[in-house]
């Protein structure tokens, strides 16, 4: 299983060398995708990521740091598709994964608007709104989702609009927390040991989010930070210290290219 960042940066401000985040997981000769920040799609071409092979994409939340490389994602498959001789992706289902359905609906549009033929395709797009508990599972990859505040709590009836994900394959498990503002809020992602812990770092203080990972006394294996802040971009030995002073270990701060397989 290869893991590829293809962004590791919020969307806080714009800063060199670091795209908004998004990464894949390759497997069983399959793609996942986990946001779509800008530029994702150049990005995984130039490394070398296979995007016909291309699966399902999921995204936490629907904010345009997570979101705004979709449409060219989305677009750069048709595009590679018809251009293949073997069209891999002709008659095949790629799952799309949201937690809200009306900036989807607004993508479709933008994409249909500026194609002659209204993004005509010859792949399938499946839409999910997705909620709590498992959201996928295609034999290779597994799935499971648990809500949490970074943009508010629903009144009665509403639904959660963001999320953090547990990502199990080839008997390894790696949770990415997404955008939070409250790590207890992914605890329960956490209930059973990862292999991969992927800390999404820019809305709360780093501090905080190892001290609550402490008390509830997780197990983990590596330790990643992303989606990260410019503060801990200009000063990554800071957050490094903060981590290693309260939860004794040493985190990794993956660059956009940064390949690990596991």
């Amino acid at each position: 299983m290869k893991l590829t960042f293809l962004g590791t940066a919020d969307g806080i401000q714009p800063v060199s060398d670091r795209r908004h985040v998004c990464f894949t997981i390759e497997t069983d000769g399959k793609t996942y995708w986990f946001d779509a920040g800008e530029d994702c799609t150049r990005a995984a071409h130039l490394m070398g990521v296979s995007l016909l092979a291309t699966q399902a994409i999921f995204a936490t939340n629907m904010g345009m740091d997570r979101i705004g490389g979709l449409p060219r994602l989305l677009w750069s498959l048709r595009k590679l598709n018809m251009l293949e001789e073997e069209s891999p992706l002709t008659d095949e289902v790629i799952q799309v994964m949201v937690p809200s359905v009306p900036p989807w609906t607004g993508m479709i549009e933008l994409l249909e608007g500026s194609t002659g033929n209204r993004f005509a395709r010859d792949f399938i797009l499946k839409i999910t709104q997705y909620h709590d508990g498992q959201i996928f599972d295609d034999e290779s990859v597994q799935v499971q989702a648990q809500h949490n505040s970074f943009l508010g709590t629903p009144t009665k009836n509403q639904d959660w609009h963001s999320y953090s994900l547990r990502i199990q394959a080839e008997g390894k498990a790696i949770v990415w927390t997404g955008s939070t503002v409250d790590a207890n809020e992914f605890l329960p992602l956490l209930a059973e040991p990862c292999d991969v812990l992927i800390l999404d770092i820019a809305h709360q203080p780093l501090a905080d989010i190892c001290q609550t990972l402490k008390q509830a006394e997780v197990e983990f294996g590596r330790l990643l930070l992303s989606g990260l802040s410019p503060e801990a971009i200009n000063d990554p030995a800071h957050a490094r210290e903060t981590v290693e002073s309260i939860l004794q270990v040493k985190p990794d701060i993956p660059d956009d290219g940064t390949v690990i397989e596991l």
